[in-house]
């Protein structure tokens, strides 16, 4: 899933590095929805917030791949590389924690 985002990332005419203040916006209502759940516990909820989970991760994946190739109208510069594999591998393992979270909610009907 990560290689297909970022192979998207990579030959996508649209430009998604300009939409990082809205993923910022969608990540702290993200956040703030999180704690919501803690006190109105539903399974619909719950599989709502993990699908959710898994479009903002994939969407911070296209963001920060765009950034990294430096094609788009934002970039990362050369000096950055720690920033960047770091951003990458946020990513990645929020991405991948909460697959494991939908897997896991559909193997313990």
């Amino acid at each position: 899933m990560v290689i297909a985002l970022t192979a998207y990332a990579y030959y996508a005419e649209d430009d998604f590095t300009s939409f990082r203040a809205l993923g910022s916006i969608i990540g702290s209502i993200f956040f703030v929805s999180i704690f919501a759940g803690f006190y109105s516990f539903s399974y619909f909820f719950d599989y709502v917030y993990l699908a959710f989970g898994v479009v903002l991760f994939g969407f911070y994946i296209i963001v920060d791949s765009q950034l990294i190739f430096g094609a788009k109208r934002y970039k990362l510069d050369e000096d950055e590389y720690i920033v960047a594999a770091m951003l990458l591998y946020i990513d990645i393992i929020g991405l991948f924690m909460y697959l494991l979270r939908v897997v896991q909610r559909f193997t313990n009907r």
